[in-house]
């Protein structure tokens, strides 16, 4: 059976007219509002609650009203303007229409069409395809098992847990991408392009915004920007080929990857230095952290020994008469300018000599620089051929 109720108030809800029939199996529920002056003060409000049996197919449209369409088996089709549109638990393809509201989708088993003019788009839990066309707007994609396209031409676009191939494209706005399996097509004019966790190769290109990718897989793909700089993260076991180029920036390299130039490139490939040239770097940091603990341990014992001195010639607390000149003598480390008590032996020279090791360590993790042209050549062995290009910009590959 089919229930249909009616709830309506406000000025008019009198001249509300509601009509349900039956032909061929197809159950037809509309209304309207009749009679004269029915407009008046907003007019009446009509709240529809229709309830079908599990298995059936849906084609809703409503004119200023929110729809929420629910606990469905069948094919769903609804249209709204100006409102939000809800599909929750759900088996069977969808199609949904929206111009100007929100439109939010959770836990549906089919797949997904989506076109809105204006309005955020929130869509979580889906096993089956989605294909979004979007006006303006936010649009977040979560818990995904299927194809993911989506199109927007004002607003951020965000993915995450997505288990299948993505394509995306953006005239305006970030695009964010966090844990996918699956090939990544991701495209912006104006905007950042960030992607984590990939496993899978990728094809990015942002003409004004710069491209963050970190890979769990081997990487491959082509990355390329008109505006801004590239920065890549690849884990340190894999291999692949390597082609990067800019015109105005560095290109980067950490030190922790086997790289192999092409004879072909010698002249423009950046090359590391040599092993002897690290290990000379490497004692030289050595003496300079032994030469630090030798004077903070022969400046403490200068310290000590003044406090030594300062507290036989009459401390505060062993004064039974403190006189103004003893409260205004100095302490023993004002004359070393410390601060500190004795349980902090060292300390400040510990973390002055921890700050220069982890800039000397940044300086030299990434030996391999070149200045313009380009970076060509195997990492790890070689592999795919990870490709990358930047105008104005630089490019950084980390471990």
């Amino acid at each position: 059976e089919i229930r249909v109720t009616t709830n309506t108030s406000g000025w008019g809800g009198y001249a509300v007219d509601v009509d349900v029939a039956e032909s061929d199996g197809v159950v037809r529920v509309s209304g309207r509002v009749n009679g004269a002056l029915h407009w008046m003060f907003g007019g009446p409000t009509v709240d529809f609650r229709v309830v079908v049996p599990n298995d059936f197919t849906v084609d809703a449209r409503i004119d200023g009203g929110d729809l929420l369409v629910e606990d469905l088996v069948g094919a769903v089709s609804a249209n709204v303007e100006g409102t939000q549109l809800t599909l929750r638990r759900s088996e069977g393809d969808a199609k949904l229409n929206s111009e100007g509201g929100a439109i939010r989708v959770e836990d549906l088993d089919g797949s997904l069409r989506i076109e809105s003019d204006g309005g955020d788009v929130l869509v979580t839990g889906v096993h089956g395809r989605i294909d979004l066309d979007s006006g303006n707007g936010r649009s977040k994609i979560a818990s995904v098992t299927g194809r993911v396209a989506v199109a927007t031409d004002h607003g951020a676009i965000e993915l995450t847990r997505i288990r299948g191939d993505i394509q995306l494209r953006s005239t305006r706005g970030r695009i964010g991408i966090d844990d996918v399996e699956g090939e990544v097509y991701a495209e912006t004019d104006r905007g950042r392009i960030e992607v984590s966790g990939l496993d899978g190769p990728i094809q990015a290109r942002s003409e004004r915004g710069g491209i963050d990718i970190q890979f769990v897989s081997p990487p491959a793909g082509s990355i390329e920007t008109s505006r801004g700089s590239i920065r890549i993260e690849a884990p340190g076991l894999y291999g692949f080929d390597l082609d990067a180029d800019t015109d105005r920036g560095e290109i980067e390299l950490d030190r922790h990857f086997a790289f192999e130039t092409p004879a072909a490139d010698t002249q423009v490939a950046a090359r590391p230095f040599p092993k002897e040239q690290i290990q000379e770097l490497e004692r030289l940091g050595q003496e300079v952290a032994a030469e630090v603990q030798t004077r903070a341990a022969a400046q403490w014992k200068e310290v000590q020994r003044d406090w030594e001195n300062w507290r036989e010639s009459g401390d505060l607390a062993w004064d039974p008469d403190p006189s103004v000149e003893r409260w205004t003598q100095p302490w023993p480390w004002d004359h070393h300018d410390w601060d500190w008590h004795e349980r902090d032996l060292g300390q400040p020279y510990r973390e002055w000599a921890r700050d220069v090791a982890d800039k000397h360590a940044e300086h030299f993790s990434r030996v391999r620089k070149k200045r313009g042209n380009q970076m060509r050549g195997q990492v790890n062995g070689g592999g795919a051929l990870l490709r990358l290009r930047t105008e104005r910009g630089s490019i950084r590959i980390d471990q």
